[in-house]
């Protein structure tokens, strides 16, 4: 209940992924990882800069509703609200 399941398990499993990269950083950039060695079933992991927060995500689905594509919104862009048209002299 102490433990951290990062530290003892993903961190070690994040530097060795990114071993098998010369794009990425030293301390990790992915990771596949599988919770449960005896299983197949696995999870992909990736580093979103410092952990500054929640990032909105979208996945992309075939026509039988199987998970094709996913999107992640890390919000690098500051957009700015349009602006209201001012229309002078306009009497309704």
């Amino acid at each position: 209940p102490e433990a951290n399941y990062y530290d003892e398990v993903l961190g070690e499993e994040f530097r060795q992924y990114s071993g098998k990269n010369s794009f990425s950083r030293e301390l990790g950039d992915w990771n596949d990882h599988h919770p449960d060695k005896d299983s197949d079933n696995n999870a992909i992991m990736f580093a979103s800069g410092w952990g500054d927060g929640y990032y909105p995500a979208y996945w992309g689905l075939d026509a039988d509703g199987d998970a094709v594509e996913l999107v992640v919104d890390f919000l690098l862009n500051e957009f700015d609200a349009p602006e209201e048209d001012d229309e002078e002299g306009d009497d309704e």
